[in-house]
C-alpha cells in the first residue's frame, strides 16, 4: 500500500458548498490538499453542516484519522485509508462504479470510477514489479503473496 495512495478523491459537490457557505470561505475540493483536510477536521466546521453531512465527515475521521500522528490531519493516514479501502472493497468482488458510489454514499467523497480503475491498474503494476524483485531474490513466499493479491484485484 505504501507505494502509491489514491489520490483523485474530492469532497462531494454539496457537502463543499455547505462547508464553503457556512465559513464564507472557497476552499480545493480536493479531498487531500492541505486546506480541506484542516477544514473537515475541525469541530466548529462539523457542527455548522446538516446532519446528514455531520456524519459523515465524522464518519472520515473515524474510519481513516484514527491515527496518533503528529502533524495529524496532515498526515498520510486518510490516503491510506482510502486506498486501503478501496482495495478491500475490490477484494469483495466490488467493480469501480460500486466503489465510487460507496465512498460517496457513506463518505460524501466523490470519486470517479475511471480514476479507481486506473489507480487499480497501477496498483497491480506495482504488484508485479513486486513479485519480479522477489523473485530475483528468490523469495518464493513474496512471489506466491504478490501473485495472490494480482489474481484477487483483477478477478475482483
Amino acid at each position: 500500500m505504501e507505494l502509491e495512495y489514491f489520490e483523485s478523491a474530492y469532497l462531494g459537490p454539496v457537502v463543499h458548498k455547505q462547508i464553503a457557505n457556512a465559513l464564507k470561505i472557497n476552499f480545493s475540493t480536493r479531498l487531500f490538499s492541505e486546506s480541506t483536510m484542516d477544514i473537515i477536521s475541525s469541530g466548529d466546521t462539523i457542527d455548522k453542516l446538516d446532519k446528514k453531512f455531520q456524519e459523515a465527515l465524522l464518519k472520515i475521521q473515524v474510519d481513516f484519522l484514527k491515527c496518533e500522528c503528529s502533524d495529524k490531519p496532515f498526515c498520510d493516514c486518510l490516503q491510506r485509508g482510502i486506498s486501503e479501502f478501496i482495495i478491500n472493497e475490490r477484494l469483495k468482488r466490488k467493480d469501480p462504479t460500486d466503489i465510487s458510489r460507496k465512498l460517496f454514499r457513506i463518505y460524501q467523497i466523490q470519486t470517479y470510477p475511471g480514476d479507481v480503475f486506473s489507480w487499480l491498474d497501477g496498483f497491480v503494476r506495482n504488484l508485479e514489479a513486486v513479485k519480479r524483485i522477489a523473485n530475483a531474490y528468490n523469495n518464493q513466499k513474496y512471489v506466491k503473496i504478490a501473485e495472490k493479491f494480482i489474481k484477487a484485484i483483477e478477478i475482483g
